[in-house]
C-alpha cells in the first residue's frame, strides 16, 4: 500500500512534536543554572560567645565558573525566594571579592556579623536563638551568598545558611584550667630553686 502525500507530511510533523516535547521536559527537570553549585561554611553553627558580635569562618564554594572573579556576602533572605532583591537583602559591608579558579572551586576566609546589619542602611540583622531582635528590625534569618563574575549575578548564586550557637561572656585570654596549673608549676620550681640556693650557700659557709 502506498503512503499518501499527506501521510508523509504528517509523520515529520509527529516526530518534531515529540522531539520537541522530550526538550521541553528535558528543560524542566534540569537543574536551575547555578544550581550544581555548593556552599559550604565551617564551623556551622558558629560557636560565639553572649556578647560577640564578629567572627571569620571559612566558605568553601564549588560550581562557579572558572577564571572570574568570586564575590562573598551575607543576605537577609535566600535566592530561593522570589522577592529577593540583592540591593536590599544582602550587606555592602560583608561583600568582598575572591579569586577565582580554573574549576570553579574556591575557599576564602570570610567575616560574619551578628546582631543588625553594621551599616545601618537597611532595617535587617543576622540572629541567634534568644537574641534580643530591636523593634522595626526584621529576622528573617541569614545566608552566606557566593557567586561569580558580578555581585548582582543570582543566575549562578549558591548559597548556605548561616548560623550560630551561642555560649557563656567574654572570652578569657587562657581558661582557668590551664592557669592553675601553670601557676602551681611556676610556685614549685620557685621553691625548688630558692632550697637549691640555700643548700649551695650553707656548704659555701
Amino acid at each position: 500500500m502506498r503512503n499518501s502525500p499527506l501521510s508523509l507530511t504528517r509523520a515529520p510533523r509527529k516526530i518534531a512534536v515529540a522531539a520537541g516535547f522530550f526538550l521541553a521536559l528535558l528543560a524542566c527537570s534540569a537543574p536551575p543554572s547555578g544550581a550544581l553549585g555548593s556552599v559550604t561554611v565551617t564551623p556551622t553553627p558558629v560557636p560565639m560567645t553572649s556578647d560577640q558580635t564578629q567572627a571569620t569562618v571559612t566558605v568553601d564554594w564549588t560550581g562557579q565558573k572558572p577564571n572570574v572573579p568570586i564575590f562573598i556576602k551575607v543576605c537577609s533572605r535566600s535566592i530561593a525566594d522570589p522577592s529577593f532583591n540583592g540591593n536590599i537583602d544582602c550587606s555592602i559591608l560583608s561583600e568582598v571579592a575572591a579569586p577565582g579558579s580554573a574549576n570553579g572551586n574556591g575557599t576564602y576566609q570570610f567575616d560574619i556579623f551578628r546582631g543588625v546589619e553594621p551599616s545601618g542602611d537597611y532595617n535587617w540583622g543576622c540572629f541567634a536563638p534568644g537574641d534580643s531582635v530591636p523593634s522595626g528590625i526584621a529576622n528573617r534569618g541569614c545566608w552566606v551568598y557566593v557567586t561569580n563574575n558580578t555581585s548582582g549575578n543570582v543566575t549562578d548564586a549558591a548559597e548556605a545558611a548561616l548560623q550560630f550557637s551561642v555560649s557563656g561572656g567574654a572570652i578569657p585570654e587562657a581558661p582557668i584550667g590551664v592557669l592553675l596549673p601553670v601557676s602551681a608549676a611556676v610556685v614549685a620550681a620557685g621553691g625548688f630553686l630558692f632550697l637549691r640556693q640555700r643548700q649551695r650557700a650553707g656548704q659555701a659557709a
